[in-house]
């Protein structure tokens, strides 16, 4: 019937927990999947909790997914080891091809060490010194890949010297881009913030400051629904500073947003995210629109009109003379922003290991270049910090974490402690930057189990 076609989520990142019913979210169709049920077999000892797969389920893919589980904790299937001085180590040569047909691999292959950590065997608390450590075959492929694509990484540009090594034998010379991470997050943010962030460039090989410049982008931290998500745009518009800024019309349909002067960057059919910072009397209307993605019907003037049929809006129009909310368009194709470890950590991984951590980097083959991020940091002045550097949060936030009340900078991994959120400095970073070649989300050597020959 109709109960059994709705579907369920279930959501195994600690980012997205506050989204779930259990964290006591009474209306929320997301649940927890970890220790989801506990099971016990013909009076056994020990009870066993049974952990269930992330994704969106109907009740008979549930009831399958609930057996699937148990079948796995009960079931006899041995760990993955690995033994040192054994098999722990790869070794991966690439060979190119010659004008004569003969190939040509490298001088020396690739090492990849399976015993140093991973943020997955870091995320999961496996232990890789003294016994031979135990995977799941989860843990261990998304720890190989990890370990592979670092490996493939550090081989072309050093990450501990940021020196130029083997890229031009691997012909990924002019491949580079910059990967920032920030520390482990000391909680999830429960507001939405824009992080303004500056990206540097260069036209030359080798970086000058007549060659290179910096361009501003924005960074949205989205809180909408309890779900946080990142998006970076290249635009960035703030409301009208006087009058009605946001307004619903429920009988229409449609929201209406007011700029001082007709907006340059949005256009018909865009999509954008709204950003703000809003006094606590408006919050039912900014729990449906703050951190959330629109689709633009029409610009007209100063003002842009968004069709709401379907989203679930209030029943009862508003209006807002909210001034501290900023529309953010152009949605950035230089570079991104993503929690490492939520997705697709392997191919077709269908866990995630979250290590709670953003990473920032540069995308699109337009933005790879020869330079490391050393080269750009050496130019001193405004590029002192790197290829991506922080510069401040748009709103002032703060957030009760522990004994502590941090910025949500500090808490979000992208700055150090004691400083306020609109604070405009890029010299207290929290990020590590390194210039790397590989893709994660696709990387170029990928690892996988088949099942049928039972081998990688």
């Amino acid at each position: 019937g109709e109960e059994g076609a709705r579907l369920v989520e279930l959501v195994t990142d600690p980012i997205q927990f506050n989204a779930t019913r259990e964290s006591g979210n009474a209306d929320s169709r997301v649940y927890w999947g970890k220790n989801f049920l506990t099971v016990n077999v013909d009076n056994g000892d020990q009870p066993v909790n049974i952990d269930l797969r992330p994704g969106k389920y109907n009740a008979t893919q549930l009831a399958s997914e609930v057996e699937r589980a148990i079948n796995e904790s009960y079931g006899d299937d041995s760990k993955i080891q690995i033994v040192q001085n054994v098999d722990d180590t790869l070794s991966i040569n690439l060979f190119k091809l010659n004008a004569d047909g003969s190939s040509t691999g490298l001088t020396t292959a690739v090492t990849v060490d399976l015993l140093s950590d991973s943020y997955v065997s870091t995320v999961e608390g496996i232990t890789l010194t003294g016994a031979s450590p135990d995977f799941t075959r989860e843990q261990f492929l998304a720890h190989s890949q990890a370990k592979i694509n670092s490996a493939l990484n550090n081989y072309a540009v050093n990450a501990t010297t940021d020196t130029v090594d083997g890229a031009s034998a691997l012909g990924v010379s002019n491949q580079l881009f910059a990967r920032s991470v920030g520390s482990q997050m000391d909680a999830v943010l429960d507001q939405t913030q824009i992080v303004n962030l500056k990206h540097a460039t260069s036209t030359a090989d080798t970086p000058t400051a007549a060659s290179s410049s910096t361009a501003d982008r924005f960074m949205v931290y989205s809180y909408q629904g309890a779900r946080p998500n990142l998006s970076v745009y290249d635009s960035k518009t703030q409301v009208n500073t006087t009058g009605t800024t946001v307004s619903f019309d429920a009988t229409q349909n449609t929201m209406t947003i007011n700029f001082a002067s007709a907006p340059a960057n949005i256009s018909n059919n865009e999509k954008i995210r709204i950003a703000g910072q809003f006094q606590a009397g408006d919050a039912v209307a900014a729990s449906h629109i703050n951190g959330r993605e629109f689709t633009v019907s029409n610009v007209s003037g100063s003002s842009i009109t968004i069709n709401t049929t379907g989203l679930s809006f209030p029943d009862d129009s508003f209006s807002l003379t909210e001034t501290n909310v900023y529309v953010m368009s152009d949605e950035s194709e230089s570079v991104e922003a993503f929690f490492e470890g939520a997705e697709n950590v392997y191919e077709g991984a269908a866990v995630n290991f979250s290590s709670e951590k953003i990473v920032i980097r540069e995308i699109g083959d337009a933005n790879k270049h020869t330079y490391r991020n050393t080269d750009i940091v050496n130019l001193g002045g405004n590029f002192a910090n790197g290829i991506i550097q922080v510069v401040g949060g748009q709103f002032d936030i703060t957030q009760a974490v522990g004994n502590a009340t941090p910025s949500s900078l500090d808490i979000l991994g992208l700055r150090t402690a004691g400083i306020t959120d609109s604070t405009v400095s890029t010299a207290n970073s929290d990020l590590t930057t390194t210039t790397d070649w590989v893709d994660e989300k696709a990387p170029a050597v990928k690892i996988n189990y088949n099942e049928n020959t039972q081998q990688l």
